[in-house]
């Protein structure tokens, strides 16, 4: 059972107008982690989402963020290839809007998702497989001694490499 998450209320607003708009996404990231209950604080400031890809759902996209007085230099056919990031990170938002890669189905990956609640909006959730698999190609494209892959110390002192997940994403 997927667990309820909660976010600033300017995050929340925007997850409102865009699944208002008709906007197709699923969360991903750190939003999807805690939804399937892989993190202890299932508050988060900051969201990812993955929207699909076509110029019909970027365009309404393009409009949410319009009207939200963001600064932006993109555009929706921008919005439409492959592996796009946008940082929302402006005006008390915090939430980096993004596309799949080449190879990726959207329409796969939203047939597979399931449903969680952010605060008292229902959204889809990418499945646990596809998280796990977003995860380790990013950990997988990490440079060598990039911050994501250096030695860190652990939790008790000892010394920890971060590793591509394996298997489960956790429990």
């Amino acid at each position: 059972m997927l667990r309820p998450i909660s976010t600033d209320f300017n995050n929340a607003d925007l997850l409102r107008k865009l699944s208002d708009s008709g906007v197709s996404f699923v969360l991903v990231g750190g939003g999807a982690v805690a939804a399937y209950g892989c993190r202890d604080d299932s508050y988060l400031p900051e969201l990812d989402i993955l929207i699909d890809p076509a110029i019909e759902n970027a365009k309404p996209v393009i409009g949410v963020v319009a009207a939200t007085e963001m600064q932006f230099w993109f555009r929706a056919e921008d919005l439409a290839k492959p592996k796009k990031q946008f940082q929302a990170k402006q005006m008390l938002y915090d939430m980096d809007i993004l596309t799949p890669a080449a190879d990726e189905n959207f329409p796969a990956i939203l047939a597979r998702s399931g449903r969680v609640m952010v605060g008292d909006l229902e959204v889809r959730v990418i499945a646990r497989d596809d998280l796990i698999a977003m995860k380790r190609e990013v950990v997988n494209k990490q440079e060598p001694g990039s911050e994501k892959t250096q030695a860190r110390p652990g939790l008790f002192g000892g010394d920890r490499k971060v590793k591509p997940p394996r298997g489960r994403l956790c429990g």
